[in-house]
């Protein structure tokens, strides 16, 4: 056997190889971090082509209360003094601004369309003890957020018999409160709003929240209630 035809031959059983090993690994992968690099990160598809960072900056153009009058708001309804502004960090609740005085755990919900503080300030701390790392590891915004996103789906599976389809609809609007995350999952009918008096078009209900710790992936806050209209 010549040379040119040993090459030759050795050749077609290197591409048949590589033509069956590609078939067989040739398979798609999926990836919890699609859209990562969003501020603000959507767990389905929101009811417009808007992303979910975008429904909230419009949102913030529609309604008069600003972040800076929020954290006035709540540093009165706080009663701390001039210098504590600096302390209180204003997140986005969509329609309302959680402004969190890191300080003390302690949160004011002020309503984005009348500056209204819904309801007592609430402590978000130490509610709750679930490692969801072993061991801890600290996590970026986007492993925060599918850490909320599991536990979430395991609490509505064991305490509410619901299946996966519970997360549908919802996007995660995420605020760095410096040693941990401040996660609000909210509700994709938020894309609906054009205008204030829109609101009242929502679902009653409060989509869940957390509080997760940078340096260890931690969840130490959860809050969830669904009001039925």
């Amino acid at each position: 056997m010549s040379i040119e035809l040993f090459c030759i031959r050795l050749l077609l059983l290197f591409l048949i190889f590589c033509q069956f090993s590609c078939v067989t690994n040739d398979k798609p992968v999926a990836s919890a971090n699609v859209g990562a690099a969003q501020p603000s990160i959507a767990i389905s598809s929101p009811l417009s082509n808007e992303s979910s960072a975008e429904i909230l900056a419009r949102l913030n153009k529609i309604f008069s209360v600003t972040s800076s009058h929020a954290q006035e708001i709540a540093r009165e309804k706080l009663v701390l003094p001039l210098d504590a502004t600096n302390s209180l960090v204003p997140c986005d609740g969509g329609i309302a601004w959680r402004v969190v005085y890191k300080k003390e755990n302690k949160e004011v919900w002020v309503a984005k369309n009348s500056g209204v503080v819904y309801s007592p300030p609430i402590n978000i701390s130490n509610n709750i003890d679930y490692v969801s790392r072993v061991p801890p590891s600290s996590v970026n915004e986007t492993e925060a957020i599918e850490i909320a996103k599991i536990h979430f789906l395991e609490y509505s599976k064991n305490n509410l018999s619901s299946d996966d389809s519970v997360i549908v609809g919802l996007f995660a609007s995420v605020c760095d409160l410096g040693e941990s995350w401040r996660i609000y999952f909210l509700s994709d009918e938020l894309a609906k709003i054009r205008q204030p008096g829109d609101i009242k078009t929502l679902p009653n209900d409060h989509q869940p929240d957390y509080v997760i710790e940078k340096s260890t992936g931690k969840i130490t806050y959860f809050n969830y209630y669904y009001l039925k209209r």
